[in-house]
């Protein structure tokens, strides 16, 4: 058969095929579609050794990766190159983005989309729960609003580690002053650009904060969640008594 009738990419087959099903799956370019998973919270540095590791022979730039990842499963043709699969996980990431936004209003002290997914990669690396995204959004909310400093711990550990990689050590006090853009513990507002890759439920929680009054959590590891407080003395209060139960190092 003429080889322009055939569709370029990779083809499965199982067990005994007929050369007619043959023919008929590659004349109708059934491709058989990969798939590449981006886990929420990862880094961009992350993916890049991902995509470099499912094309080891070819050069993949990693300044073509978007900033604007979003953690999901993508279907890519391994035939097309590593570059077609980065342009598509930029495209869609982009669709999805503003898809989530569609019907929403960006509001103070925001300012933009790309805020929204800045914040929302603090809020990936601050909590795990989903009832817990949009408290913690409202919080960060309060704190913009106030003109307080985020103070958010993540966001240290990406001034040390540039997302290459775990801090293989627990923060020092020392480090909350280590200077970097990234570190909101000196500087106001929020970090230049993303954290980490955030998934779709912190996006939604960046976008639709919870009301509230806190202004302070901090993380009760025996419980596996976050303790809120609306002031500075009942959060001192709260740190104490995690520690005196053991639970907070």
């Amino acid at each position: 058969f003429a080889e322009k009738n055939i569709k370029f990419g990779e083809y499965e087959f199982s067990g005994k095929t007929s050369p007619n099903k043959v023919f008929n799956k590659l004349k109708n370019g059934e491709i058989y579609l990969r798939k590449i998973t981006i886990i929420e919270g990862s880094s961009k540095y992350d993916l890049f050794e991902k995509i470099k590791e499912i094309y080891p022979s070819n050069v993949v730039d990693f300044s073509d990766i978007s900033n604007f990842v979003v953690a999901d499963t993508y279907l890519f043709n391994f035939a097309e190159g590593p570059n077609k699969l980065i342009k598509n996980i930029n495209e869609i990431s982009k669709t999805i983005l503003n898809e989530l936004l569609k019907n929403s209003e960006i509001t103070a002290p925001l300012k933009n989309k790309e805020e929204i997914f800045v914040l929302s990669s603090i809020i990936e690396k601050e909590t795990s729960k989903d009832y817990e995204r949009p408290v913690v959004s409202g919080v960060f909310y309060n704190r913009l609003n106030k003109g307080m400093r985020l103070q958010s711990d993540p966001t240290v550990v990406f001034s040390l580690t540039s997302g290459k990689g775990k801090l293989e050590r627990k923060l020092l006090r020392k480090d909350l002053k280590f200077k970097s853009p990234y570190n909101t513990y000196i500087n106001h507002g929020l970090p230049p650009l993303p954290i980490c890759i955030p998934g779709k439920k912190s996006i939604e929680a960046a976008i639709n904060p919870e009301s509230n009054d806190f202004f302070y959590f901090v993380a009760d590891p025996k419980k596996n969640e976050h303790i809120f407080s609306k002031e500075y003395r009942q959060h001192l209060k709260n740190i104490k008594k995690i520690k005196e139960f053991g639970t907070h190092d």
